[in-house]
């Protein structure tokens, strides 16, 4: 029998963080997009859902991305994202 050997792949950090860009605008632009479209179904005067909407999808996006960059008690870099 052989043994097969796994090949890494090249360490291709900066395509995460593009692709969390790129995440980070398309969440509020769905954030935007889905509140103008509550906002315009339920007929209020002033635009709630417009504002809390995406403020509430960068919150959790911020908070994926510290939980992503921080570091362990033990010094070790977390690989989550």
């Amino acid at each position: 029998m052989t043994s097969k050997k796994t090949v890494k792949p090249p360490d291709n950090s900066w395509t995460r963080w593009v692709g969390l860009g790129a995440q980070f605008a398309g969440a509020i632009g769905f954030g935007l997009w889905l509140g103008n479209w509550l906002d315009g179904r339920m007929s209020k005067s002033t635009p709630l859902f417009i504002w809390l909407l995406p403020l509430l999808l960068i919150a959790v996006l911020l908070y994926q991305l510290i939980k992503a960059t921080a570091k362990r008690n033990d010094g070790e870099k977390t690989d989550d994202l």
